[in-house]
């Protein structure tokens, strides 16, 4: 029978840190001893530069699920949620405010917006519509369920949704902060004035600018400095000024964008420790689309018929209904078929009209059913043919009285002898189209810009070439630039570069057009009456969906256009309850294996867990994979090591993370496509004696085996993970300690050091014998000395030691 031996060292060590470990604890159902890690005497934590945020924050963040549509009522409703879910018990305990919080988010034009966001001393206000009862008002109430309010601001001159933004207000608005009670800041990085040069250097000195800021405060406000740009290179200076920093750009709903962020924080992980962490971005556990059932559904159903299908994928977890309307149930997809086919009339609808105008044709096929219009209103025909639908677009230059042609940035929903709308309003004209030619090179920002900037971020590069023309917005705000040089497209792409710089701030989504190629546009009869700008807005009507009967009333545009039902979503199980047509459905971005990897994943790197995902609607799988609280004490673990990269050829990924009790916690993630068979790790690559036996538990089926050299999985599937915490004997008598503590007059504790010392000396059959007396103990003092959960926790884990032991 083999045996395994530890150094005496070894065993001082490890003694004088358990020894330090008194404290009780109330286990939950999926924890145990093993789970539970104690501070190491060994290993000093790095300093936190305000003491703060010891291990990774843990909370809300509303922007993923809800961008600007933030509110009073939607944060009060989410932290009630985590107080009553099981959230805030796992650690959950920041509910954090995102963008469009402060008043301005319904004032038209950046300039206004800002000075919408402050009174006339300076001072922001939250938006009265939104948060009619303030700030300090919720962090109150936030407060009171035992939890902490986290708010928004920008270091530019707007955030990023063009609201007041914070650069020369530093120091009045961190002491607003502290005043109205607020406990983490996120601070974002758009709209950067012409005195913060994008550079590691510039984003440092603007960004302490809001740590002293803070600091002078005196009240503890954990900083998270939100350089999404990745061009500040936050992780080379964020711990002398912050508890996190972005480390990649924003994250969204799908496993391949969860890939990029946690790839890219992987090679960081010398800059994390404890009140310092690199931050990859919220969890997107849950997060995904919003749609709502197109036709009711009754208990039993095991398909449901939905507006939208997009994200939806097997194995994801979705809800229907909704929690405020008493009617939320969980289901998991089991396969994906068609949409619902919705529309609008593009144009209004005559009685006696047997064509209808739409904004789209998709899923209308001849034979298929249409209705038009809903309620008392609605009229149902029979599809006789599908033309085109209609489009809008504006004008690519200004066009003249006496003009048939005109130059567009689009030709899509125009035909041949239908007419084109050009202007609104009074200066409407609607010539008939004769022919149609080519659209002008367009495209749109995809970020904002700040004057002086010689460089814009673009949607697409295409056709845009060096010498040419650029206009830059439309009306008084544009600008017209000479293309210097053509990057990539995209909002973190090198775009494109000009002279002369940028006089004028201008919008994320504005028009951007190639004056040198304009296209040969649209050409019609009769001429126009009057002249159009530039940005002039166009339509065309397109060839719409004919039908059979006729309407007998009129409708307006905009009037709802229902097609087929579409094969809808099948689900693995049946819903338990009815719903009727309109019910909110909510469809996650991931997987279960997915998500769990991603919880693992965020776990193993010492990430912050921020839920981005509607927690008050939530899927209980998702929940249940958020709640995890062995991988949550990974996270929180207060050695606060982020996890080293073993390997990862064939997208197939090794990590190990040491832990403050000497456990090891190790993920083994497949990123590929297809199952990765015979998973393994070697002990001795884990830094472990592989002549040791250890005790392996898996964090998500919460069960334990021993190992002996090597961890071996049979098959981890794509996208998928495996978790464990790798502990020796003497680990988990040392978790058993923190455990028991004091209890019973420290005789508990004294049977476990009897147990270490038996191990230090090789003398496994009386560690054996002496685990066995004191496993009797706990269960003659259950119920007494120990509670009753306690006791069958610590009978368990002595299990685990017996094997590892090998008794």
């Amino acid at each position: 029978m083999h045996r395994h031996r530890t150094t005496r060292s070894t065993m001082v060590a490890l003694g004088a840190a358990v020894l330090a470990a008194t404290a009780t604890a109330a286990i939950g159902t999926d924890s145990s001893a093993a789970a539970i890690g104690t501070a190491s005497a060994a290993a000093a934590p790095a300093p936190s530069y305000n003491g703060l945020a010891l291990t990774p924050p843990m909370g809300f963040n509303d922007w993923n699920a809800f961008g600007c549509n933030v509110s009073q009522d939607l944060v009060e409703q989410t932290a009630l949620a985590m107080h009553q879910n099981g959230m805030q018990a796992a650690g959950y305990d920041y509910v954090n405010i995102d963008d469009c919080w402060m008043n301005g988010r319904n004032v038209v034009g950046t300039a206004a917006k800002i000075a919408a966001g402050r009174d006339a001393n300076g001072h922001l206000v939250a938006d009265p519509t939104y948060f009619p009862d303030g700030i300090a008002a919720l962090a109150k109430y936030v407060h009171s369920l035992g939890m902490k309010l986290g708010i928004y601001e920008d270091i530019g001159t707007a955030t990023c949704q063009g609201l007041a933004g914070s650069y020369g207000h530093e120091a009045t608005d961190a002491q607003d902060f502290a005043n109205w009670g607020v406990d983490y800041l996120k601070y974002d990085d758009c709209f950067l004035p012409p005195q913060i040069p994008p550079t590691p250097a510039g984003y440092q000195a603007a960004y302490q600018v809001m740590s002293d800021a803070l600091a002078a405060t005196g009240r503890p406000i954990v900083y998270s400095v939100c350089e999404h740009t990745e061009a500040g290179q936050s992780w080379l200076w964020g711990a002398t000024q912050s508890n996190l920093w972005r480390s990649t750009s924003d994250i969204r709903p799908n496993f391949a964008s969860m890939l990029t962020n946690f790839t890219k924080n992987s090679v960081l992980a010398d800059y994390a420790g404890p009140g310092h962490w690199n931050d990859p971005d919220m969890l997107e556990i849950g997060t995904g689309a919003i749609t709502k059932l197109a036709a009711p559904a009754v208990a039993g159903d095991t398909n449901v018929k939905v507006a939208s299908v997009s994200a939806a994928i097997p194995g994801s977890p979705i809800t229907v209904g909704t929690a405020t309307g008493g009617n939320l149930q969980s289901a998991t997809v089991s396969s994906v078929g068609t949409a619902a086919t919705t529309t609008t009339l593009f144009a209004p609808a005559a009685t006696g009209d047997s064509t209808a105008k739409v904004a789209s044709v998709s899923g209308f096929t001849i034979g298929g059913p249409i209705t038009v219009d809903t309620g008392a209103g609605a009229q149902s025909a029979t599809v006789t043919s599908v033309g085109t639908a209609g489009a809008k677009s504006t004008l690519f230059t200004g066009a003249a009285a006496g003009d048939t042609n005109v130059k567009v940035a689009s030709i899509a929903g125009l035909t041949v002898g239908q007419p084109i709308l050009i202007d609104t309003g009074a200066s409407q004209e609607a010539p008939v189209v004769t022919s149609i030619g080519t659209a002008g090179s367009a495209t749109t920002l995809s970020a904002a810009t700040t004057p002086g900037a010689a460089n814009i971020k673009v949607a697409s590069v295409a056709g845009l070439a060096v010498g040419d023309s650029l206009a830059i917005d439309t009306g008084a705000n544009r600008e017209v630039v000479t293309i210097s040089a053509v990057g990539t497209a995209g909002g973190t792409g090198t775009g494109v570069t000009f002279t002369p710089a940028l006089a004028l701030t201008h919008a994320r989504g504005a028009a951007v057009l190639d004056v040198n190629k304009p296209g040969t546009g649209v050409s019609f009869t009769p001429a126009l009456a009057s002249a159009h700008a530039a940005g002039t807005v166009t339509e065309g009507d397109g060839t719409g969906i004919a039908f059979t009967p006729a309407l007998t009333a009129a409708h307006p545009i905009g009037t709802s256009v229902v097609g087929p039902t579409g094969t809808g979503i099948t689900l693995t199980a049946p819903l338990a309850q009815p719903h009727a047509s309109g019910d909110g459905v909510g469809i996650s971005g991931s997987t279960v294996p997915e998500s769990q990897s991603e919880l693992s994943l965020w776990a193993a790197e010492a990430a912050p867990l921020i839920a981005g995902t509607d927690v008050v609607n939530m899927a209980a799988q998702n929940l249940a994979v958020y709640t995890n609280k062995d991988v949550i004490a990974v996270n929180q673990d207060p050695l606060g090591v982020q996890a080293q990269v073993l390997s990862n050829a064939n997208s197939q990924w090794t990590l190990v993370k040491p832990l403050a009790d000497g456990a090891k916690a190790v993920v083994l993630f497949n990123a590929g496509a297809t199952p990765w068979t015979g998973a393994s790790v070697s002990l001795a690559a884990l830094g472990l004696d592989p002549k040791q036996a250890y005790d392996s538990r898996d964090l998500w089926t919460h069960s334990s085996s021993t190992v002996r050299d090597t961890i071996g999985v049979a098959s981890i599937p794509p996208h998928g993970s495996v978790m464990v915490r790798v502990s020796s004997a003497e680990t988990l008598v040392g978790d058993q300690l923190a455990l028991v503590g004091s209890a019973d007059g420290g005789s508990f504790a004294a049977q476990l050091q009897a147990v270490l010392s038996s191990l230090s000396k090789g003398k496994s059959n009386a560690a054996c014998g002496q685990l066995g007396a004191y496993v009797s103990h706990v269960k003659a003092q259950s119920g007494k000395a120990l509670t009753s959960s306690l006791a069958a926790q610590l009978v368990a884990n002595a299990a685990q030691i017996d094997r590892v032991i090998d008794c």
